[in-house]
């Protein structure tokens, strides 16, 4: 679990550095980007079709969500593959607008909508349609900040079955005095602690476009279907 600070700057640059929550561990080392979902969409592809919103055939797990998914199998109910992280904004957010810029981001990555079913015992996924979030609003202004903490440390450990469910959980924080945390939980099967950077800078992005009236855009991020079709093509190939 981390946190990651930002300078409410639309014209920032630099990436989100995690920083270590107070009386919370340091998240992870982050993985190469290609080998999570959430982190492979990182630059724009072919305008969306009909077809992008609906859902795909079953497909393996590649092989680093191979090794999650034993992970997760050998140690049930304990919530051991969540992925987390909070960014803290010095500024009163606008709960519409951080609303579809989440859905916005859901629409465009395909990776976040994958879900996992097992059919025997070898687990397959699929990508399920878009359907809009709801986000909801967690408010601790009125309460010492050892309540959020607390909060935010039990929505961390929260088990839940990956079994054809989502594998995200967003949730604006009103944080003491006057910030604004946007919460992100994942399951290590469709990010790692660098995704929840990308993921920081796609939902501050789209707030900013919304802000200044422009247009949110809708062209679909690559799809982490094709990185799985191209690995299995390698380990079968010659």
């Amino acid at each position: 679990m981390f946190e990651t600070a930002y300078d409410p700057n639309p014209n920032r640059t630099t990436p989100f550095v995690p920083t270590p929550t107070p009386g919370k561990p340091a998240g992870r080392t982050p993985d190469k980007p290609a080998s999570h979902p959430a982190a492979h969409a990182s630059a724009l592809a072919a305008h969306a079709s009909p077809a992008a919103s609906m859902a795909s055939a079953p497909f393996p797990l590649t092989y680093p969500q191979t090794s999650i998914w034993y992970t997760e199998k050998l140690n049930p109910g304990t919530g051991i593959c969540n992925v987390a992280a909070t960014m803290r904004i010095e500024e009163e957010l606008d709960h519409a607008f951080v609303e579809e810029a989440v859905n916005c981001m859901l629409r465009r990555n395909e990776g976040f909508r994958l879900r996992v079913r097992e059919v025997g015992v070898k687990p397959l996924q699929h990508v399920s349609p878009y359907h809009p979030y709801s986000l909801p609003v967690v408010d601790f202004r009125d309460q010492p900040i050892e309540k959020y903490y607390e909060w935010e440390s039990e929505q961390t450990r929260l088990v839940s079955d990956p079994i054809d469910a989502d594998l995200y959980a967003f949730a604006l924080v009103r944080i003491p005095p006057n910030a604004t945390g946007f919460y992100v939980r994942c399951h290590h099967l469709i990010a790692d602690a660098w995704s929840m950077v990308q993921i920081a800078n796609e939902i501050v992005e789209y707030y900013y476009l919304q802000k200044a009236g422009l247009p949110l855009p809708e062209d679909p991020n690559p799809p982490y279907s094709a990185f799985a079709a191209a690995e299995q093509e390698y380990f079968t190939s010659a």
